[in-house]
């Protein structure tokens, strides 16, 4: 059977979460499959169903012919347009549900239910315990709480109480009733999940029903003919159970499943721990004792894999890559038009989390993708016939965003870099408010004061009262003072304040949030004022901001085509029209603050890229460096625009070597842009160089041990022998605010008591790092050690640790000879 797969995933708590299916007025992917976590999901899963047909397994690093660019397997690109095929698995076949009228049991291994293994038979839904079970009245995206009659054990833990919630799930510790997307990362992350049939399920719908039938040793639980979300409520119906048994076991039994998207498994409490995803169909090889899901999905394009397949013949040097396709690719993308997916994210303060959980945010999947360390995103623009060969003419279709045109098109999708996410703190209530988000919440709503956004909203005016007070006059002018914020362009003071409307008389199932841009419709409603200050502080400042924050981006055009297919040369001056218009008009769109290229290069990178930071007069070791050796001298051109840096004119990487390295003093203080130029073929690196008059702004962050990364309570207060050093050395990174980190500045270290830290005065290292070893103080109790940095006005930093006595136990040393 192809479908066999069985794939380990690590899951860092420290990658992002984001959206892999999303709800919105119209059922699509835009600005979907952003998490690492899926994509390596997908990735494993085909590659496991090409090994089972007899296929081979896509080895980007072994096709890459060195050390040369040319590759036999991949095609040439056309001028600035790279052409990549469909072969090689970048087409995904369906992974259909295949277990309905069975039942899927959990066997747990051990009294405490710490691993489980699972069988698989036929039949065993319970249509008594569907009849005779108490109503659990659920909405949409609900949940609600039941008591057990017994002390169920999940994975080393014991519960006597379960969530049941709306989406096929049942949950421990707290409910679950988010709107966000049911993805695998989501299914195996947060509380303690059961997944029978987790997808966007809606039982408030008439004719279906939650139930739940109790007995001494056991409870079913019943989905019966509850459908699918859909806006008319007319959604497939679902029909299934979920049994839990007071010994433990879990019990999944399927009576009626027509949907093609869903997960299902079992998963703990999110911790550093790799998961499974196996197909259940298949005996199982192994017991688990982290999560193990199975994935059903509809045929789909790899594009992780489409990446690594350009990433043969092309260098890491592009932030994006736009795709479009020319053939009928034969999968069903809904009503989606375009989207765009995420694949790296350092910047913080952009939403969609709040600011105490902005790490949620920091996600690097570019390795996926075949990039390492460059590429930001994949926007997948579709099929290139429904283009007009105008880059500005018209999108002629019956839905979406008003006056489309292929250069709005591409440069929404280009904006969800970084938009649009944000929450704000309502002065009303003093919580966080979604009322600026519309679709899928990653555009702006359609009752928000966008100011035109090319991420949806209106421009609305405010008459001040009567029936008509508010009217939507113009859609889709350009990023907006917000966006420009969010994408590091200006500071917050140059947003000025807009409105969004409450309660709007026209919110209704037509005109919701999620509606597509409309200018000319008049409505009444509630004026709620927004300022930058209620943004802030729900998610903080952006870091970076936009005194250092990348400014100049280079996008790859890439064409899918068949297998032995030649793209016609009238499809490619087509593509490569929109690609050199496309260059002006983001320009324009974002008030001439950001430049795009997209030409297809060669790497000239500088090593301090996207932005580095030094002291003044001090000095920051620096490179330029190549993908691939030259077979001569390469001269470079280092060019800073304002003077408050010294570099050496020219710098040359010699022939047969990948760089060369230099010397950046820091001259006065302010943000200097750095370039680097070796002409034609070559793209033109660029830096941003913080030089800081003094190191009042620096602060202090322990990034070790690993806990810390991760959130641990635990890291607040460590616990050591008395007398002796942690069994952990300390790591301390020394940053702005920003995030740039400098070196040779100098931290004093002071442990409490007759506790010892070495070293107790040191200097960070070219990475800002400093690292440090602690004995704590002999007398068992509290100790603290305090880490300063020199001429920083910020407050130091303060770590705990208890000191306790341990008792030596006595071992003979030689059990071998003398026995146990």
């Amino acid at each position: 059977m192809w479908r066999v797969r069985a794939t380990l995933i690590l899951i860092l708590a420290a990658v992002a979460i984001v959206p892999l299916y999303s709800r919105g007025a119209e059922r699509g992917r835009e600005a979907d499959l952003q998490s690492p976590l899926n994509t390596l999901l997908v990735r494993r899963q085909n590659q496991a169903a090409r090994a089972a047909r007899g296929l081979p397994e896509l080895d980007a690093a072994a096709l890459r012919t060195a050390p040369g660019r040319v590759n036999v397997l991949a095609l040439p690109d056309r001028g600035n347009i790279a052409v990549v095929d469909n072969g090689d698995g970048v087409e995904l076949p369906a992974l259909p549900f295949d277990l309905d009228n069975r039942t899927l049991r959990f066997l747990p291994t051990d009294a405490a239910a710490g691993a489980y293994s699972y069988e698989v038979e036929d039949g065993g839904y319970d249509p008594v315990a569907a009849s005779q079970g108490q109503n659990v009245v659920l909405g949409d995206d609900d949940s609600t709480s039941r008591a057990l009659p017994f002390a169920f054990p999940f994975f080393g833990q014991s519960y006597s109480q379960v969530f049941v919630n709306s989406d096929g799930n049942l949950t421990f510790l707290q409910g679950d009733a988010a709107s966000t997307p049911r993805d695998p990362a989501r299914a195996v992350s947060g509380p303690p999940r059961i997944c029978g049939f987790f997808a966007d399920l809606d039982p408030s719908i008439e004719q279906s029903a939650v139930r739940m039938f109790s007995a001494a040793d056991h409870v079913v639980i019943s989905w019966i003919r509850v459908p699918e979300w859909t806006p008319d409520g007319l959604g497939r119906r679902q029909d299934f159970q979920i049994a839990l048994f007071a010994d433990g076991r879990i019990a999944f039994a399927y009576a009626g499943i027509t949907t093609e998207i869903g997960i299902i498994g079992i998963a703990p409490a999110v911790r550093l721990e790799l998961s499974v995803a196996v197909d259940f169909s298949e005996p199982p090889q192994t017991t688990f004792d982290a999560a193990v899901v199975e994935i059903f999905v509809p045929a789909d394009l790899d594009l992780g894999l489409l990446g690594q397949k350009f990433y043969l013949t092309h260098d890491d040097v592009y932030d994006f890559l736009v795709v479009f396709h020319n053939y009928d690719i034969g999968i069903d993308l809904g009503s989606t038009f375009a989207f765009y997916r995420g694949v790296r994210n350092f910047t913080r303060g952009i939403g969609p989390f709040p600011q105490e959980a902005e790490s949620q945010n920091v996600f690097d999947g570019g390795e996926l993708f075949g990039s390492g360390f460059r590429l930001q995103g994949l926007m997948f623009m579709g099929d290139l016939s429904k283009y007009p060969d105008d880059p500005g003419g018209r999108i002629d279709r019956d839905f979406g965003l008003g006056i489309a045109t292929p250069l709005t098109v591409l440069a929404h999708e280009a904006g969800h870099r970084y938009l649009a996410r944000p929450l704000f703190v309502d002065p009303q209530s003093g919580q966080l408010s979604l009322d600026l988000l519309g679709r899928q919440f990653a555009h702006w709503s359609y009752f928000f004061n966008s100011e035109a956004s090319l991420l949806e909203g209106n421009r609305i005016v405010d008459h001040g009262s009567g029936d008509f007070r508010f009217e939507t006059v113009s859609t889709i002018e350009g990023f907006s003072p917000l966006d420009r914020y969010l994408m590091g362009l200006i500071p917050p003071e140059q947003v000025p304040p807009t409105f969004f409307v409450r309660r709007p008389s026209i919110g209704d199932e037509l005109f919701n949030p999620a509606h597509a841009p409309l200018a000319g419709i008049f409505f009444q409603g509630e004026r709620g004022d927004l300022s930058m200050d209620m943004i802030l502080a729900a998610h903080g400042r952006r870091s970076p901001d936009h005194t250092v924050s990348q400014k100049n981006y280079r996008f790859a055009f890439l064409l899918l085509v068949e297998e032995g297919a030649e793209p016609p040369a009238g499809q490619i001056e087509k593509l490569d029209r929109l690609r050199a218009q496309f260059e002006e008009y983001f320009e324009q769109a974002s008030g001439g603050l950001a430049k795009v290229e997209t030409e297809l290069v060669y790497q000239l990178t500088l090593s301090t890229w996207p932005a580095a930071g030094v002291l003044q007069g001090a000095s920051l070791p620096a490179a330029v460096f190549l993908a691939f050796p030259e077979r001569e001298d390469l001269t470079v051109r280092l060019a800073p625009q304002k003077g408050l840096i010294g570099v050496p004119e020219s710098v040359t990487i010699p022939a047969g070597e990948l760089f060369a390295e230099f010397s950046i003093e820091g001259r006065d203080g302010g943000v200097d842009p750095l370039a680097a130029e070796a002409g034609d073929g070559f793209e033109v690196g660029h830096s941003n160089i913080q030089v800081l008059a003094s190191a009042a702004g620096l602060s202090t962050q322990r990034i070790l041990p690993l806990e810390v990364l991760f959130n641990d309570p635990r890291e607040r207060l460590r616990t050591g022998e008395a007398g002796k050093p942690l069994p952990y050395g300390l790591f301390f990174h020394i940053a702005d605010d920003n995030q740039l980190f400098y070196e040779g500045v100098r931290v004093k270290l002071t442990a409490s008591g007759d506790g010892v830290v070495e070293p107790a005065e040191a200097q960070t290292d070219p990475f800002g790092f400093v690292v440090a070893n602690w004995r704590l103080a002999t007398e068992p109790g509290p100790n603290q050690l305090r880490v300063e940095i020199e001429g920083s006005q910020r407050p130091p930093l303060i770590l705990d640790a208890v000191g306790v006595r341990i008792p030596r136990r006595q071992r003979d040393p030689f059990p071998f000879i003398f026995g146990p």
